[in-house]
């Protein structure tokens, strides 16, 4: 019997690695649900900054496009549409929302229908299936070093700042605070001795250096994947303000690796929201808020 060909839906993605790998993810649930649809994902460079696609390694697994489709903002207010262009666009927005040609973040369901050709994705969606972030995963670099036992590995730490610094925003989280969770990481599990291994956007300060001095630890910049995949195989995981520390968590929780897993509360409930929060500890797995 032959079915009927129906159009391909597009998966929209604004942002960074984090949300790029959130359309990735939506995008593999959707395709195993609908087997018989073709998902495309379309990565836009608008918004506040350029963006480019940080997903390339992963174009055997998912058709992906840019669309470069950014623009400075503008200070010039004699170019703002006409009132009536805006009250058409917006009524043209609802339609399409109304009828499910395009579901956005603003939707309640991810049904897909026939008729349905795009998709605005946003991490307001719930859920997305252990199996699909475990697809993605095989994808990250693996790093060389392997050590025979996993009490032996150095607790991980993701230390975003980068932009945080300049914006003097309250969102950055002190190194006394990640102490302290490494405190209690190290008297929950009985470790003897165990070593720090922070991956960061930004250099150690002289303030960090000094609430480090008591603790054995590296300091280290890398590509954003290599940072995902030695943050891997960590002992333990503290994640920061970053979407980044977010799919570190979401990616030790797919491939059930053990250890704690520490994130802030803001990302902590993201978590819980995409791994369906009752089904997301497991024995050797934990995720807690701080």
């Amino acid at each position: 019997m032959r079915y009927p060909k129906f159009p391909a839906v597009r998966i929209h993605s604004w942002g960074g690695l984090g949300s790029q790998l959130l359309a990735i993810g939506v995008l593999l649930d959707l395709r195993h649900r609908h087997t018989r649809r073709d998902f495309h994902l379309i990565i836009h460079s608008s918004g506040v900054t350029r963006r480019i696609s940080e997903v390339n390694l992963l174009a055997e697994l998912v058709q992906i496009t840019s669309i470069d489709d950014f623009a400075p903002p503008s200070s010039d207010k004699t170019k703002e549409q006409p009132k009536y262009k805006k009250l058409i666009h917006s009524s043209l927005k609802s339609a399409l929302n109304i009828t499910k040609c395009v579901i956005s973040k603003d939707s309640s369901t991810f049904r897909v229908f026939p008729w349905t050709t795009s998709i605005r994705c946003h991490y307001g969606f719930v859920a997305i299936s252990k199996e699909s972030i475990s697809m993605i995963s095989k994808y990250i670099p693996q790093t060389s070093e392997i050590l025979e036992s996993h009490s032996d590995r150095p607790l991980g730490v993701h230390y975003r700042a980068g932009d945080l610094l300049v914006e003097k925003s309250s969102s950055i989280i002190s190194i006394d605070v990640i102490l302290d969770l490494v405190t209690k990481i190290v008297h929950n599990n009985s470790l003897k001795q165990v070593g720090l291994q922070f991956l960061s956007d930004s250099p150690l300060n002289e303030e960090s250096v000094a609430s480090l001095e008591s603790f054995v630890y590296s300091w280290e910049s890398k590509e954003t994947w290599e940072t995902i995949g030695i943050l891997l195989d960590s002992h333990s995981f503290i994640g920061t303000n970053s979407k980044i520390s977010l799919w570190v968590a979401l990616f030790r929780w797919a491939l059930e690796i053990p250890g704690d897993v520490f994130l802030p509360y803001s990302l902590y409930h993201q978590f819980i929201r995409i791994t369906k929060a009752s089904e997301h500890q497991s024995s050797d797995f934990k995720c807690n808020p701080y």
